[in-house]
């Protein structure tokens, strides 16, 4: 289970590492949509790697 935690607390980290910075830096657009992918499969991993 610490795992987890630790995974869910890393993607948790990178959204808000990612709403901090992105006023400021002003990503291009498919960077943030490479961003949002990026997450998404993370997201898709944890709830896979949670079911076993």
């Amino acid at each position: 289970m610490k795992t987890i935690k630790q995974k869910k607390w890393m993607i948790y980290s990178a959204i808000g590492l990612y709403l901090i910075f992105s006023p400021f830096t002003g990503f291009p657009v498919v960077m943030e949509s490479a961003i949002y992918v990026l997450l998404g499969g993370a997201l898709l991993w944890l709830s896979t790697d949670s079911d076993k």
